[in-house]
């Protein structure tokens, strides 16, 4: 593969969407040599490193990231602090709750 499509980082958009094609054939041949795996490897690796670069993402509080999942999967403090095996006053205090039916 490295005669045919060299694995060096992708400095462009038209390059990231050259590297997904080539990261997308080799997915879908299924059963890989191990030198083809390798390389599927490394080509993942350069594509997740353009992305983080061109793209980064904030880092998000622990709190705000806590608050999201307990959002997203529509459970009870009460049921997060059992899960997480929390006092729920810690768990209220982090989020900065207050005592009440909306989260108890």
């Amino acid at each position: 593969m490295i005669r045919t499509f060299p694995l060096w980082p992708s400095r462009s958009k038209a390059e990231l969407d050259e590297a997904m094609a080539v990261l997308n054939a080799l997915q879908d041949k299924g059963t890989l040599t191990a030198v083809a795996a390798d390389d599927l490897a490394v080509l993942r690796n350069l594509v997740e490193h353009y992305a983080a670069e061109a793209h980064p993402i904030p880092p998000s509080a622990d709190a705000n990231l806590l608050q999201h999942v307990v959002d997203a999967k529509a459970v009870s403090s009460a049921h997060v602090a059992q899960d997480t095996r929390l006092e729920a006053a810690t768990l209220t205090a982090v989020l900065g709750w207050t005592a009440g039916p909306q989260h108890m």
